[in-house]
């Protein structure tokens, strides 16, 4: 970690004035560590040394540390609930969906885990993506970490689930599959695919995602001018790496059709070449899945005859524009402006 240390050098600090340290301390928004995984994968059985004519050791599977219905011994109340003996699966999923769906929920990271409560906004729509930075209803930092939930919210979902075998498996995607999830910092994403198995993982429809990414852009070393001292280069570096990686996660969730993102980027991020462009929106073009895509970025549009830059950067478009604007250029998504 690198919170208590100012490595930035001072020609990069006069571009992006957020990279000032205020107060004692000063963290970089990526200079931040996950809690282990909660996702561990199966130990084999051991087996003799193999030859070459041996068929290949199988995968690992992936088990979650998080205790499921399925590793517990639960009663098995089936045949005693009238609801799951006269009522045909049809109805009971949407008895399921009723109950365990149509909410907004809110992913974090907790200490060692990850956690979810109940969006408190009046108005759902205006809390999550974009809108939690311009109609903060259920926020309560500057980091964008929502409230505590409140005692009467916990354990609201859990008990249906807990209930039997038959009513964990008919409602566990209905969770997962019928609700909007939100998430507000980049540690979350990547925290995603150590915590949810991948079938849950891929069962979430609806995302909306904003995170901070304040400061210089993600891209390879030869992008920035030197020197910039070894700390320096290896934040740089670890920032491109998380990154990349969140638009990985993103990409792979294959049952995704939904996303609403909002960078929180500084502006010299809008007056970017094709060569800077095609670095750092590579990630980006990834994401195909989706039928519905916003992307929303706090800088407006660039234009034939934009101002240049009083502090070019090697990033940016020699005279402020090469023809297009690479944002509005990728494919995949709609591009808002705020």
């Amino acid at each position: 970690m690198t919170s208590g240390i100012d490595i930035w050098p001072s020609w990069l600090k006069r571009i992006f004035p957020t990279l000032q340290r205020k107060g004692k301390r000063r963290r970089d928004c990526c200079d931040y560590e996950l809690p282990p995984p909660r996702l561990v994968p199966d130990r084999l059985p051991i087996t003799r040394p193999s030859s070459p004519c041996s068929p290949p050791a199988p995968e690992p599977k992936l088990n979650s540390h998080v205790p499921s219905l399925e590793s517990q011994s639960v009663p098995r109340v089936e045949s005693q609930s009238p609801l799951l003996e006269a009522l045909p699966l049809e109805i009971r999923q949407e008895i399921w969906s009723l109950v365990l769906g149509r909410r907004t929920l809110h992913l974090v990271v907790l200490e060692d885990r990850l956690g979810c409560y109940h969006c408190q906004s009046a108005d759902p729509s205006t809390c999550g993506g974009y809108l939690m930075w311009v109609l903060p209803t259920c926020v309560i930092d500057e980091k964008g970490d929502c409230r505590p939930p409140l005692p009467e919210e916990m354990g609201m979902l859990l008990p249906l689930l807990t209930t039997c075998r038959q009513v964990y498996t008919e409602a566990i995607e209905i969770l997962y599959s019928s609700n909007t999830f939100t998430i507000s910092n980049a540690a979350t994403m990547e925290y995603l695919p150590l915590s949810l198995l991948p079938k849950r993982l891929n069962t979430i429809r609806t995302l909306r995602l904003s995170f901070d990414f304040s400061g210089p852009p993600p891209m390879n070393l030869d992008f920035y001018w030197s020197p910039c001292g070894q700390e320096t280069a290896m934040l740089l570096s670890k920032r491109l790496q998380k990154w990349q990686n969140i638009w990985r996660i993103t990409a792979a969730m294959t049952g995704l059709r939904q996303l609403d993102v909002y960078l929180r980027v500084d502006y010299e991020w809008e007056a970017l070449n094709q060569q800077s462009a095609a670095e750092l929106l590579g990630p980006v073009k990834q994401v195909t899945r989706p039928d519905i895509f916003v992307l929303t970025v706090p800088f407006p549009a660039m234009y034939e005859g934009i101002p240049r830059s009083s502090r070019p950067m090697p990033w940016m478009a020699k005279n402020g524009w090469e023809g297009s604007d690479p944002w509005d250029d990728l494919p995949n998504c709609k591009i808002r402006r705020v």
